[in-house]
């Protein structure tokens, strides 16, 4: 029972915690990755990946994302290459981490 009560507690915080990191990745997303991936995630012209697609770079571990957004990344195919932090040098881990949250919750559906 013990066991029971500390899941359900565990949870209430997770679920209390998840809103506040995508809204705030929202507004990282919006101030920042937004030039390039769209509003909607699909890519704002050719070579800039679909963060909706199911098998496509959401699909990615977190830890993955996030070496790929704060060390920047070379999509192959593509002409151009994401900068580190999208650009933005004043992005914090914390940004980062924040950003991946919203982007999972709002582009990728598994």
């Amino acid at each position: 029972m013990k066991f029971t009560i500390q899941f359900v507690l565990g949870a209430a915080v997770l679920v209390l915690a998840a809103p506040a990191q995508a809204e705030h990745g929202r507004d990282v997303f919006e101030t920042t990755c937004i030039a390039c991936h769209a509003e909607n995630g699909k890519g704002s012209f050719a070579g800039i990946p679909d963060l909706t697609q199911l098998k496509g770079r959401l699909a990615k571990s977190d830890e993955a994302l996030f070496e790929s957004i704060k060390f920047g990344m070379q999509t192959p195919g593509s002409m151009m290459a994401m900068p580190a932090l999208g650009g933005n040098s004043s992005l914090t881990d914390e940004d980062v981490k924040d950003v991946i949250v919203y982007m999972k919750s709002n582009f990728f559906k598994d």
